[in-house]
């Protein structure tokens, strides 16, 4: 699949199976507790484990990916320490701290803010689903994306 680049960050679809262990082994994750695939299907590890981990007051590190790469992999991938987490019928959901709108450029890497003032804010879930809009904008917007749930070794 080829897809365009991506101008904004709310915007975003995922390779599948093979891609969700890139951002682990990118080295981003202490301990992976769960990796889960755009479609909601566990790749490695186990919901349980995570919501255990939840319960039980450990620290949570998050990572998703959007996009497709020019070559391979994800466009760009998001990390965030989850600060208010949710436990929802074996599913475990959280919000992304809000964020500034920022404009990441592939072909000399960097990301600008925008100059507008807009604020970006997502829920995102082991079910493979995030939900994310400009707290400017009544628009919601419904992504399907790969995302690892990993122990916080911080």
């Amino acid at each position: 699949m080829q897809f365009g680049k991506i101008a904004i960050i709310v915007t975003g679809l995922t390779l599948g199976q093979p891609a969700v262990s890139q951002g682990v082994e990118a080295g981003q994750c202490a301990r992976l507790l769960v990796a889960i695939s755009s479609d909601g299907s566990v790749v490695a590890g186990s919901r349980a484990a995570l919501a255990d981990s939840v319960q039980s007051g450990h620290s949570i590190r998050v990572g998703f990916g959007l996009g497709e790469g020019e070559t391979s992999g994800y466009f760009l991938t998001h990390w965030f320490e989850a600060q208010f987490l949710t436990v929802l019928a074996g599913h475990v959901f959280t919000q992304t701290p809000i964020i500034h709108r920022q404009r990441p450029q592939s072909e000399d890497p960097d990301i600008t803010l925008t100059s507008e003032p807009m604020r970006w804010v997502a829920t995102l879930g082991t079910n493979g689903r995030l939900h994310s809009r400009f707290l400017e904008e009544e628009e919601i917007g419904h992504h399907r994306v790969d995302s690892w749930w990993c122990l916080d070794g911080s």
